[in-house]
């Protein structure tokens, strides 16, 4: 990498760093604190302006989790938002329950409290030809896809030896192949208004291996391949592709008593989580909250990121100090 193109870099994430304490009202400072984080974005939300007013944005995986938190941060800033989640409380191969009908339709209410339009779809992130038909009634309906979050997934944890076939396939299916749907359910719309931001959420396990998560670990890596692939792609059509790699987030992805239970069998709470990590983080903190992660999606749908591409961006208790490069 050259000199010009370090420094370049490095003044991006100056920028970046500044424009985010800034745009979440100190919502990330909360997150690393790990006390009233989610009092502090509610807070935050409740009087941000709203920047978003007349723009759409789709979130896949909104029903509960990073994917709602997202959904209503962009509510709270004055967009319309569509939700796309399978809310059917269970995937064959996945260890522990998913969203719910119930979950979907609570996500709808919580997002039209916020006083914007909120559409929900029913629908599995492996179907393309569904997010195809959800992403053109939201353009019919409110005249643009201006953000699009590609944030469904599920995980595994265990012996690589002793996962199935099926629990492979849930994995690599819906975090890698539901991803790649979702971009190609949007593409055509966004190239055609010559705009859109994309936001891929991986994992701080898609920049680092781990024994109890490999499976999971291989699809966040590819997650961001493939964006970086596709900001290649998209620039010219005025599309920003970029990464989040969050670290351990308070959701039911990993607090369930499936996954406690396998990963913690002598002590399978999330108070043994949380001293887990204060012990071992970099920043002795323990998980965050989802709206900390959503305060990550909108600094990369922001005016001042406008011609960033093809980044990663880390936010994962400092695991990022540890790594290589």
């Amino acid at each position: 990498m050259s000199k010009e193109i370090q420094q370049g870099r490095r003044a991006f994430l100056t920028k970046a760093a500044v424009a985010s304490a800034s745009l979440t009202g100190g919502m990330l400072m909360a997150g690393a604190a790990n006390a009233n984080s989610v009092t502090a974005a509610s807070d935050a939300n409740k009087t941000s302006s709203k920047s978003y007013d007349g723009k759409t944005a789709f979130v896949t995986g909104g029903a509960r989790g990073i994917g709602l938190a997202t959904a209503e941060m962009f509510a709270a800033n004055g967009a319309n938002v569509v939700i796309f989640d399978i809310a059917s409380g269970s995937i064959k191969g996945v260890q522990y329950p998913v969203a719910s009908e119930a979950d979907l339709s609570i996500a709808k209410n919580k997002i039209e409290s916020y006083g914007v339009n909120c559409l929900v779809y029913k629908g599995d992130v492996r179907d393309r030809d569904a997010q195809s038909k959800a992403m053109k009634e939201t353009v019919n309906r409110f005249g643009s896809l201006d953000f699009v979050v590609a944030n469904a997934g599920v995980t595994q944890i265990g012996e690589l030896e002793k996962f199935t076939d099926q629990q492979v396939d849930a994995v690599i299916d819906i975090n890698v192949g539901g991803v790649v749907k979702t971009t190609q359910a949007a593409m055509p719309y966004m190239q055609q208004q010559k705009s859109g931001r994309i936001v891929y959420i991986s994992s701080i396990l898609g920049r680092q291996g781990d024994k109890d998560w490999p499976v999971y670990s291989a699809s966040k890596w590819a997650v961001i391949g493939f964006a970086k692939s596709t900001a290649h792609l998209l620039g010219k059509d005025g599309i920003t592709c970029n990464v989040i790699c969050p670290g351990l987030v308070n959701t039911h992805l990993v607090n369930n008593p499936q996954i406690l239970g396998a990963w913690l069998p002598n002590s399978p709470n999330w108070e043994s989580v949380n001293n887990w990590l204060k012990n071992n983080n970099t920043i002795p903190m323990g998980a965050y909250e989802p709206e900390d992660i959503a305060a990550v999606v909108k600094l990369f749908c922001e005016p001042a990121t406008k011609t960033v591409t093809g980044e990663i961006f880390d936010i994962a208790q400092g695991a990022a100090a540890k790594a290589l490069g």
